[in-house]
């Protein structure tokens, strides 16, 4: 946590003199299913829990991106906190992808949902609901790569944000797509 204020303060530093900035390079499209939420309810820190299945997806780099991956995702879930008042969903979604060259990893993201009316029609698996657009969801992605797959070791050593949007599949299954950016100093 210290290196992480260190770094926010250099970089406010930097930003101040006119030295330095962000800047977002594509990365990778995630595309994640989900299925129904199992609401829990209600905690005694006054929030709704909720837990969904996320069977299956994909992780797949844009092209030119530093790292190059093509992820089939085996297994993950989504633990879903809703703020008691303020109607946000705060995502913390972990799960393990295996590569095309048979190297296993595991990938998370935590992130805040801004549900509109569409949004819980598409979750409540409504018939007349419809693909959502990009920015209800924003995200934060980590990875953690094992030794044996060093070409994977750039998504272990760069920090990653996303915008999400829910999709509407042609099956009306429900998939959760990302596009996560490398952030960069400049």
């Amino acid at each position: 946590m210290l290196s992480y204020c260190l770094f926010a303060l250099t970089l406010v530093a930097g930003a101040l003199a006119g030295e330095a900035r962000l800047e977002l390079e594509p990365a990778f499209r995630l595309l994640i299913g989900i299925e129904s939420p199992i609401l829990t309810g209600p905690v005694i820190q006054g929030y709704g829990l909720s837990y969904t299945v996320c069977p299956n997806g994909t992780i797949t780099s844009f092209p030119g991106a530093e790292v190059s991956v093509d992820a089939t995702i085996l297994a993950a879930d989504d633990i879903i906190h809703a703020d008691p008042v303020g109607g946000k969903l705060r995502l913390d979604v972990r799960g393990i992808a295996r590569t095309a060259g048979g190297a296993i990893f595991r990938f998370g993201y935590t992130g805040i949902a801004t549900p509109n009316e569409n949004f819980g029609k598409i979750l409540g698996r409504a018939p007349d609901s419809e693909s959502d657009d990009f920015g209800s969801i924003f995200t934060h992605h980590t990875f953690e790569i094992p030794v044996a797959a060093p070409e994977l070791a750039g998504l272990n050593n760069n920090v990653f944000v996303g915008a999400g949007r829910l999709v509407v599949n042609p099956d009306r299954s429900v998939s959760v797509e990302y596009i996560a950016s490398k952030v960069v100093l400049k």
